[in-house]
């Protein structure tokens, strides 16, 4: 079976998480002094809210479309239930994820499937952070070794 195409959006997506976390690992892991690594700091702790904003939006288009089962496939408006819950403005926007659930996929609107793919990223990404060192104390050392010497050999033409 073949892979999905990737949508031009989750490319963008991708290329951009990849140069903000370089950007962010090479501050992080540069040799720093303590103001630098203060602000590195103060870096990290700022992208975690934005992770933290992204994923919370992306989880809650998640719940939404999960309440697919409960909607009438030809229903015209959200079930009472939700509004009298939700209010009219976030019961209807309840609605229209779990309705798009009914789609088909090639029908449906790709937001569900990019709340998924950014919320598997952040955690994963997460996941992986504490499997790495924050720091890492490495120093270069370039070695010279002599040059190999080789016999002469010397080659005579033929006649």
């Amino acid at each position: 079976m073949s892979k999905p195409k990737k949508h031009a959006s989750e490319k963008l997506a991708a290329a951009r998480a990849k140069e903000t976390l370089s950007e962010l690992k090479s501050e992080v892991l540069a040799p720093t002094t303590g103001r630098m690594v203060a602000a590195a700091e103060a870096r990290a702790e700022e992208i975690r809210g934005i992770e933290d904003r992204i994923q919370a939006g992306a989880l809650e288009v998640i719940e939404d479309s999960m309440w697919w089962r409960s909607l009438d496939p030809e229903a015209e408006s959200p079930p009472e239930e939700w509004i009298a819950e939700l209010g009219r403005e976030r019961a209807r926007q309840r609605f229209r994820v779990a309705k798009a659930n009914w789609m088909s996929a090639k029908e449906a609107p790709i937001g569900i499937r990019t709340a998924t793919l950014v919320s598997m990223g952040i955690t994963k990404a997460r996941a992986m952070e504490k499997q790495v060192p924050k720091s890492l104390n490495v120093a270069f050392v370039q070695m010279s070794a002599p040059l190999p010497e080789f016999p002469e050999i010397v080659v005579k033409g033929r006649k």
